[in-house]
């Protein structure tokens, strides 16, 4: 019984979890499809010790962490020293070992803030999916990567000028693209290997834009009540002209390099002011992991956010947000929705509330 537990559980008969809240704020998945896990462990964490007691008891996953506040001998409550943020995925097994389902868990001590987008455009979180911060140029702000489709995250670089991937207790596994590996049954089983893109630059064998979608999916990697934004339309105008998507609606320009004309003062990303958003939002370069090596990409040069849209409605590519390095001109400039970018690339995910 959760009211007697005091670490976190959640449900974990039930794929999708990813949609429901964790306790006390439960909320129903939207899937009837069941597992029938036999353990839980923990897969991979940022930082060793970060979750503890991680079981499967009663159809649900349980674990514990540090608290971030403790009382001190006066009865004060005062910083925990040994708290420690970063994130983890939880994996559910069967009798043979293989992973059935897994979880991402994402422990931050900086509050997230909703930003407001203009025109009615939608709200956003304040930093990237995985982010343990919103500042500017702060290598915490970076976040984690995520295949097109798919919901399980891959670390990003720890620094925000040269690409060092991330500590975590798992290194990076890339796996080549074949018959075996490029299904959504590998993914699933697999989900700490980045999958390297077939000839049309897909993870996946034929593309399927019903993995992530307007309405969430349960491989949409979001927490509870937020989702994958949508990307927009070509509009005809051709790789730089879109219309609609959450970042167009709000009056971002996205037709090329005409769209910013500020310098941006030694920042390695693009901060969005009230004319667009309100809070002011910062969104970093975060570069990429490139689709065909597996190797970090682009750090501080490019920021690639992923939308649900594919490219013109049903193309192999998608379309999402890029923030473009122009070393001329000393500024990042924005292609909004406008470019094309493969599925099997790593990019950054910026929820937005559903």
């Amino acid at each position: 019984d959760s009211t007697y537990y005091d670490g976190y559980a959640f449900l974990a008969t039930i794929v999708g979890s990813a949609t429901a809240k964790i306790y006390p704020e439960f909320a129903s998945d939207r899937t009837t499809k069941t597992i029938e896990p036999v353990r839980a462990g923990l897969l991979w964490e940022s930082s060793p010790g970060l979750l503890t007691q991680v079981e499967y008891l009663y159809g649900y996953v349980r674990f514990k962490v540090r608290p971030p506040q403790i009382k001190d001998a006066n009865g004060r409550w005062i910083t925990n020293p040994d708290y420690k943020e970063g994130n983890a995925v939880i994996a559910a097994y069967d009798s043979q070992r293989k992973v059935l389902w897994s979880w991402h868990i994402w422990l931050t001590a900086a509050q997230m803030q909703e930003i407001t987008y203009a025109n009615n455009a939608g709200v956003m979180m304040d930093r990237n999916l995985g982010a343990l911060s919103a500042e500017v140029n702060d290598p915490k702000a970076l976040g984690l990567f995520y295949q097109w489709g798919r919901k399980d995250p891959f670390l990003g670089s720890s620094s925000i000028v040269q690409s060092l991937y991330a500590k975590s207790t798992r290194n990076l596994k890339v796996a080549a693209n074949t018959s075996e590996t490029s299904s959504l049954s590998y993914a699933q089983a697999n989900p700490h290997k980045f999958i390297l893109a077939n000839e049309n630059g897909d993870w996946m064998p034929a593309k399927d834009n019903s993995l992530w979608d307007a309405t969430k999916t349960v491989y949409d990697p979001c927490p509870a009540g937020w989702r994958i934004p949508d990307g927009g339309y070509n509009d005809g105008l051709g790789e730089g002209g879109m219309k609609d998507g959450i970042w167009a609606t709000a009056g971002i320009p996205g037709a090329g390099p005409t769209a910013f004309d500020e310098q941006d003062n030694g920042r390695f990303g693009k901060l969005f002011s009230s004319q667009f958003c309100t809070p002011d939002s910062w969104y970093p370069a975060a570069g990429s992991i490139d689709g065909n090596t597996g190797n970090l990409h682009e750090l501080s040069v490019d920021g690639v956010y992923a939308s649900v849209t594919a490219f013109g409605g049903t193309d192999m590519y998608v379309t999402g947000l890029l923030i473009n390095y122009l070393p001329h001109l000393n500024s990042h400039y924005i292609y909004c929705g406008g470019q094309k970018f493969m599925r099997a690339g790593g990019f950054s995910v910026r929820c937005c509330k559903e």
